[in-house]
């Protein structure tokens, strides 16, 4: 009877020792890709601003309007 019980107890660790991995590696991934997402941001960021700063500057406010209007839709 201790033998089984020996058993089963080192089967429960095994189980939890690969639980415990998978949900390590499941956050880790996670990690990853909200990592990835801000990178993508500050790189629109980036660009919105340049394409800002090399805009032509008129004191027409229409034209402003139109280049808001038809910037990069990831960049709004």
């Amino acid at each position: 009877m201790e033998g089984l019980i020996s058993i089963l107890g080192a089967i429960g660790t095994a189980i939890a020792a690969v639980l415990v991995a998978y949900l390590r590696g499941k956050s880790k991934g996670k990690a990853q890709q909200v990592q990835a997402e801000r990178q993508r941001q500050t790189q629109s960021y980036i660009n919105t601003r340049e394409n800002a700063d090399a805009a032509d500057v008129t004191g027409n406010a229409h034209a402003g309007r139109e280049w808001l209007r038809n910037r990069d839709p990831d960049q709004r």
